[in-house]
């Protein structure tokens, strides 16, 4: 990216930095909830956006940023692949296999886990 032709790569190696950043806590997050039977939802929807999610949403706005998109366009980019991402670490993590020692969800109905996460 920083060998990028574009006038954007220093913006767009920035976000990828930041990314790296939320992705690196969301793991870590990931692995002491594997040391607790307490986590919450919010807890895993959070660890949930700062791994795929995180990663997804640099993916997705990326090249907007290289192109010299409009903040707006690439904040929609970056939303984008943030809700495309997120559903796969809570699936993989706070709701499948590997999760029923620590979540809340892998206790929950799916109705009982929307009522939750409704209720904030």
């Amino acid at each position: 990216m920083l060998e990028s032709e574009s006038a954007h790569a220093r913006e767009a190696a920035l976000l990828l930095s930041v990314a790296t950043r939320d992705l690196i806590r969301g793991q870590v997050q990931d692995l002491a909830f594997e040391r607790r039977n307490d986590v919450t939802v919010a807890e895993c929807l959070d660890m949930a956006a700062g791994k795929t999610g995180a990663l997804l949403a640099a993916s997705a706005s990326i090249g907007a940023v290289l192109a010299g998109a409009a903040p707006a366009t690439v904040a929609r980019c970056s939303a984008f692949g943030a809700h495309l991402g997120w559903p796969s670490s809570w699936w993989t993590t706070c709701w499948g296999s590997g999760a029923t020692r620590r979540s809340p969800a892998s206790r929950s109905t799916p109705t009982a886990l929307a009522q939750e996460v409704a209720a904030g």
